[in-house]
């Protein structure tokens, strides 16, 4: 909301200086402007004198080149003779109606106005006066210039008396229309956090912004909307997978536990006991499969409810690949533990269930993905604020594309993908998602030692 005040904070200063800057040049153009109409070489007036001194000059006579001048210039001129106020002289071009003697009166009027609507300017000589007319629309003349002193000395006064008010009347009219824009936009700011928060939001309608609030109102609506239907969909979908996982895993379990018999049998051939090993490891499959996509579910849905406690990594590593190597449908399989891991005692707040999945699925990875076996070497690295857990194997590896392909879909877990994604990212995705809930990290690649697949763990003490 402050950034809002902001804006219309220095909108207002933009506009203020705008109108200033306004002023200040119209000033600047009224005063070039009215010099440049007054200068002395285009006055009537030193026209007036001009020809005044030039009739004189010439015996009292209009010279033709003065007369010329006067005609381009659609000017006329008469002189009055000062003693009997008769017209004693005048040009071509002047009117046909003046008088040919003038009262004072008359001439007063003349020499302060017009002359049949002429603007009329007078210049001196020393037997009487020249009389120049211009044309009817080329200059207004105040034919009254009478001020009372005080008005004129109160000018300035007056004029900064005006700007202050104007100035006051605009800054109040800014903080009224900022009040009613602010009162206006802060719902709206306040309602755009809410939906960015997948609140729901439902504004009045009736400000200044009555459209933007409308939209807004609606865009909720159709979030609501969509969210229960996302919801509806998801609660479906967990209702599936927990009913299929139940449904899957109690003949699952049975076929496993015949398997396990038939195993035993001491007359059973070569091939008939393959068989039996190929069931074993195909339905552990299952079964892991089964595990994770539960376990999918309880992490895409509930994230905040798993309880964190102190857990030796050392302990917990040791433990998932002895629980491994005791398993029947892996019992060909060859882990190596490095000193550093039977020897580490390394304590964390987690949660066991998870960390332990996590650790089985990437065992589980190497072993589904290298049907001929391989050997998985598990190692400990520390430092002063974190512990990694490197496992790799020395199995067929895997080419960049693959490894480009699960990194940009090892986050985010969706166990409606498809089976080829299944199969080769929800372990890594569970993996990665029960690491970002104990604020860890994920790794994956190609090990240079072993030359095939690699998978870091690492843990923080903060």
């Amino acid at each position: 909301m402050d950034n809002v005040s902001s804006l219309i904070k220095k909108s207002f200063i933009i506009i203020f200086s705008t109108l200033i800057s306004i002023f200040i040049l119209n000033f600047l153009l009224f005063v070039f402007t009215t010099f440049n109409y007054s200068s002395d070489e285009m006055s009537p007036y030193s026209v007036a004198d001009k020809i005044a001194k030039e009739f004189s000059a010439n015996s009292y006579q209009f010279s033709s080149e003065t007369e010329n001048y006067l005609i381009e210039n659609n000017i006329w001129a008469i002189f009055i003779n000062e003693n009997n106020q008769e017209l004693e002289a005048k040009t071509n071009n002047s009117p046909p109606d003046i008088p040919k003697r003038f009262s004072l009166s008359d001439i007063s009027e003349l020499t302060l106005g017009y002359i049949s609507e002429h603007p009329t300017y007078v210049g001196e000589t020393e037997r009487g006066i020249i009389v120049l007319g211009f044309p009817k629309k080329e200059y207004w003349k105040l034919t009254t210039p009478t001020w009372d002193y005080s008005f004129i000395s109160s000018i300035p006064q007056n004029a900064f008396l005006m700007l202050s008010v104007n100035i006051i009347l605009i800054i109040i009219i800014y903080f009224s229309l900022t009040k009613k824009l602010i009162n206006s936009i802060k719902p709206i700011v306040e309602a755009i956090k809410e939906l960015s928060n997948n609140h729901k939001v439902e504004l009045s309608e009736n400000s200044l912004l009555t459209d933007i609030e409308r939209q807004i109102n609606r865009t909720s609506q159709i979030l609501e909307s969509q969210k229960y239907l996302i919801q509806k969909k998801d609660n479906a979908r967990k209702q599936w997978i927990t009913g299929v996982s139940h449904d899957i895993r109690t003949p699952l379990s049975i076929i496993l536990i015949k398997a396990e018999k038939i195993k035993l049998f001491s007359n059973l051939s070569g091939s008939q006991k393959e068989y039996c090993k190929d069931i074993l490891k195909q339905g552990s499959i299952i079964r892991n499969l089964i595990n994770d996509l539960n376990l999918a579910t309880q992490l895409e849905h509930n994230f905040n409810n798993f309880q964190f406690y102190r857990i030796n990594l050392g302990k917990l590593t040791r433990r998932v690949t002895a629980d491994i190597l005791n398993d029947s449908s892996y019992s060909e399989t060859n882990i190596v533990l490095d000193n550093s891991i039977s020897t580490l005692t390394y304590w964390i707040n987690g949660n066991e269930r998870l960390l332990y999945r996590a650790m089985m699925n990437i065992i589980y990875n190497s072993l589904k993905h290298n049907p001929h076996g391989c050997t998985i070497y598990i190692k400990a690295f520390l430092d002063n604020d974190s512990c990694s857990l490197l496992f790799e194997d020395n199995g067929i590896g895997i080419s960049n594309e693959q490894l480009k392909k699960i990194k940009l879909t090892q986050h985010n877990i969706d166990v409606t993908e498809n089976r080829d994604s299944i199969g080769h990212g929800l372990g890594l995705k569970i993996i990665n998602s029960i690491m970002e809930l104990h604020k860890g990290k994920v790794n994956i690649g190609r090990s240079n030692l072993y030359k095939g697949f690699k998978t870091e763990l690492k843990f923080y003490k903060k």
